[in-house]
């Protein structure tokens, strides 16, 4: 679906387009809207709005909470939006394509339970530790005393050495997966 940004969709715009659908559905597309809840730095009036009909009609939004037009920056996400569909078996990325300024997101719904592996900070490529690795991690000692000048120094250039690795280190992005871990068989007989 696509809403030109031009346009100033109110509330009752977005309740009629929500309750054209009924059971299970999935709704994706560029709302032209931004919300911090979907991940956006700023709320506008149409991604309020928005926000106030899906969760007065009990949908959810699924979103990446990354970028989606690559030219304006960090304000233009696009997100999915469902209805009786649990969030613990579906997974959302993003996808890139050489030829288009934009990234698309794409939802994948499974059988069985997502589960997503946060790595820990000592697993992930980009931590303190893989940094400081890269720079000569290995060549620091600890086994200073600090009674000579040069042991002072060493110890001040480690400890600057771990700031500036922690500083260079992404934060840890960590997600909360709503919806029930039921079993398969306890879905289907919730289901009958």
């Amino acid at each position: 679906m696509y809403s030109p940004p031009r346009y100033n969709l109110q509330i009752e715009d977005y309740l009629n387009l929500l309750q054209r659908f009924s059971g299970k559905f999935i709704l994706g597309g560029d709302f032209n809207t931004k919300n911090t809840h979907c991940g956006s730095p700023m709320t506008n009036i149409k991604g309020r709005e928005l926000d106030h009909a899906i969760k007065r009609q009990n949908r959810e939004i699924h979103t990446t909470g990354k970028p989606t037009y690559w030219p304006t920056g960090k304000n233009k996400i696009d997100f999915l939006v469902s209805r009786n569909l649990s969030s613990s078996f579906m997974d959302v990325n993003e996808e890139f394509h050489m030829d288009s300024d934009r990234s698309q997101i794409v939802l994948r719904l499974s059988e069985t339970i997502e589960k997503e592996q946060i790595p820990t900070l000592l697993e992930k490529k980009n931590s303190l530790t893989g940094i400081c690795s890269e720079k000569n991690w290995k060549t620091i000692s600890l086994t200073a005393t600090l009674k000579t000048n040069d042991e002072i120094e060493d110890v001040r250039k480690f400890v600057t050495e771990i700031q500036q690795s922690a500083w260079e280190a992404p934060p840890l992005m960590t997600r909360k997966v709503k919806g029930n871990n039921n079993p398969k068989e306890v879905r289907e007989k919730l289901n009958c």
